[in-house]
């Protein structure tokens, strides 16, 4: 790729949520297209409630901070949110972004292209800024909702979301979407003639580094992921409570908060084992990387899952992993590396860790290892959106 070409286009990410509100994946992305090249700005029109938002910040809401970071530019603001109904509330978020892009341009000029992470909402945000300002942009989704597996996905693609997601998909320059899985979604808001294509998620290879540390005994599962609903941690811990009935030396380290917490430790402490569970809360990458390289396999019982960027992680340090058939963590975990349940299935999840546990000298980490550099590697992955970026740009000129 010619970074010198690169270097001539300005890409503006529009995220609908950034760190420290997750989305650590669109901050890679962001970085990754920077050492691409591209001149790289981050509009971040951070969400958030009046009671959320400490006393010693509230004289910067609504300032612009401006900020540079690993090669990008990151421009923030707040949006306190009104405490109406939700499409209320996305409507004015939106106005708001627009409100705050104008001061951007003011500022800063105009961008070649508007890079936005999921529809909901930013893809509505670019598409009032394109229509005032005639700026192209592309779509990357990233919601586990649009692959509409299971009923959960279903019930969270609401009627009231139609004419805003039609607005956004059908304005965009291209959708693309981290996973095939989630056409069948975005189809309800596009044109049959609309393309789609699918470009995934990165994993930074240099840090998540092969581990040479892990030993079979104990058999440690980690799973990483929030304590909600979609995540399935209710039904890893009922098939943890079988499969440990037969493995003594097995032990499971849940890593992540979320509001289903203390119901998840009830339950953890009414199973056989509760002493062989330990909920490690939220820890920075640094700790993470420390639970992979010591872990025996990594386990999400997802009810819902775009990609699974976590899975890529684990899978960078030859980790074996074992996921759900929910559409993204199909499309990325070869049989050499890991197991696919049913979704919402204990009797599935369990076989899994069995599987995985008995056939443990099968999983070679470095085969594992390099599915992942070659197919999720940073240069892998911008280079395929390097490609895109100048494709739509030149054909504007």
């Amino acid at each position: 790729m010619d970074s010198s070409k690169s270097s001539a286009l300005r890409v503006l990410i529009l995220p609908s949520w950034y760190p420290p509100d997750g989305g650590q994946f669109f901050q890679d992305h962001a970085e990754g297209l920077a050492e691409a090249g591209f001149k790289v700005d981050v509009l971040v029109n951070r969400q958030i409630g009046i009671t959320q938002l400490k006393y010693s910040e509230r004289r910067l809401y609504k300032k612009f901070r401006i900020t540079d970071y690993k090669g990008t530019r990151i421009i923030r603001s707040y949006y306190l949110k009104p405490p109406r109904s939700e499409m209320f509330a996305a409507r004015q978020w939106s106005k708001s972004t627009l409100r705050l892009y104008k001061k951007y341009q003011s500022d800063f000029g105009k961008p070649d292209l508007i890079l936005v992470h999921s529809a909901m909402w930013a893809g509505y945000a670019a598409y009032l800024i394109s229509k005032k300002f005639d700026i192209p942009y592309v779509i990357n989704e990233h919601r586990g909702r649009f692959a509409v597996l299971s009923k959960e996905a279903e019930a969270m693609l609401k009627p009231a979301y139609k004419p805003f997601l039609e607005a956004a998909y059908q304005n965009a320059s291209r959708i693309v979407s981290v996973s095939d899985a989630l056409h069948y979604g975005i189809r309800r808001y596009v044109l049959p003639e609309k393309e789609l294509q699918s470009i995934p998620n990165l994993v930074d290879t240099e840090f998540f580094k092969l581990s040479a540390a892990r030993v079979q005994e104990p058999f440690v599962i980690l799973s990483i992921g929030r304590l909600e609903v979609e995540k399935g941690m209710d039904l890893l811990l009922e098939a943890f409570d079988l499969f440990a009935e037969d493995h003594p030396d097995a032990e499971l380290r849940i890593v992540g908060k979320g509001s289903l917490e203390p119901e998840l430790r009830a339950m953890a402490e009414r199973s056989s084992h509760p002493s062989r569970i330990t909920f490690v809360g939220h820890i920075s990458p640094e700790e993470i990387l420390e639970e992979l390289e010591f872990a025996n396999v990594l386990a999400v019982a997802s009810r819902i899952e775009a990609f699974g960027v976590v899975f890529i992680e684990a899978m960078s340090t030859g980790l074996p992993v074992l996921a759900t058939k929910t559409g993204g963590p199909d499309k990325i975990i070869p049989d050499y590396a890991g197991f696919l349940a049913a979704i919402e299935s204990v009797p599935s999840v369990f076989v899994g860790l069995k599987n995985i546990y008995s056939g443990y000298h099968k999983y070679d980490p470095k085969k594992i290892r390099r599915h992942v550099v070659k197919n999720f590697s940073k240069q892998a992955v911008i280079s395929r959106y390097s490609d895109l970026i100048h494709e739509l740009c030149d054909n504007r000129k």
